[in-house]
C-alpha cells in the first residue's frame, strides 16, 4: 500500500506499519514546528517521518546540502545530549534520483536506539527524512531501504 507524505511524496508503507496521528507525532517531535508526516510500526518500535517545506530561494543559493545536515547533526545532538548520542557516520544515497546526503546516529532511550537523518531537495522542496528503530532490531534498515527504493515524488 502506498503511503502519501504529504501532496508531492509517497512511498510503499512497509507491512506491520500504520500512519501517525498529529498527536504521536507531536509526542515524537516536541519542538518541531515543521511539517510532519510520518509511519509507525508500534510494535517493533519503528518511526519513518519526512518533515518538508518550502525552500526559500535566498537561503537555497546559499546553504547547500552539506550544510543543512551539518545543522541537523548539531541540533540532533543537542536533543540527544542527555541520551548519550553517537554518531556512527555519514550517509549519502539517491531517493527517487534525487542526491540524499545524511548521518547515522545510536541514542540511548528505554533501549538502544539507531537513528538516521537523510536531507534531499525535488522541485524548490526540502525534504529531511528522518528514521529511528531500537539498535537490536536487524530487519529495521531493510525497512528503510524499502521505503527509500519506493519513494516517489508526484
Amino acid at each position: 500500500m502506498r503511503f502519501s507524505f504529504d501532496q508531492s511524496l509517497s512511498a510503499e508503507m512497509p507491512k506491520g506499519f500504520t500512519e501517525m496521528t498529529a498527536e504521536q507525532i507531536r509526542q515524537v517531535f516536541p519542538q518541531s514546528k515543521a511539517k510532519i508526516h510520518g509511519i509507525r510500526c508500534k510494535e517493533r518500535n519503528i518511526v519513518i517521518a519526512v518533515f518538508s517545506r518550502r525552500e526559500i530561494p535566498v537561503i537555497s543559493a546559499i546553504a547547500d546540502i552539506d550544510a543543512t545536515v551539518k545543522n541537523l547533526e548539531s541540533r540532533t545532538q543537542a536533543a540527544l545530549k542527555e541520551l548519550d548520542y553517537q554518531k556512527i557516520g555519514d550517509v549519502e544515497t539517491e531517493i527517487a534520483g534525487c542526491r540524499a546526503k545524511g548521518i547515522r546516529y545510536k541514542y540511548q532511550s528505554v533501549k538502544l536506539m539507531l537513528g538516521e537523518l537523510l536531507v534531499t531537495r525535488h522541485d524548490k522542496m526540502h525534504y529531511t527524512l528522518h528514521f529511528f528503530a531500537p539498535e537490536d532490531d536487524p530487519e529495521s534498515l531493510s525497512e528503510l531501504e524499502t521505503v527509500l527504493h519506493s519513494i516517489q515524488f508526484q
